[in-house]
């Protein structure tokens, strides 16, 4: 009395492990889901280094800052300098 399990053929293009319109990378992930062109990103990154280095200037920060980016945004981290970096 259990019912039976009904399987459906699935097309060939859907059993294929790559889906088209379906993102490759995180960047590509992010620019789709904000509709924001590639080149937009590529100016935008230099912007935010700088508006990031010129709002620590502003808050009174003196020291050294090291800038990365990563697939969520870019980052500005404070460069602590050891002991071989202040005897040079």
């Amino acid at each position: 009395m259990e019912a039976e399990l009904q399987r459906r053929k699935l097309e060939p293009s859907i059993r294929s492990g790559n889906v088209p319109g379906r993102p490759t990378t995180m960047t590509e992930a992010v620019v789709r889901a904000n509709n924001i062109h590639p080149d937009e990103i590529l100016l935008r990154i230099p912007q935010s280094k700088e508006s990031a280095v010129m709002q620590a200037q502003y808050d009174g920060s003196k020291g050294n800052y090291k800038i990365f980016k990563s697939a969520f945004g870019n980052f500005m981290v404070p460069a602590v300098p050891n002991r071989a970096d202040l005897t040079r």
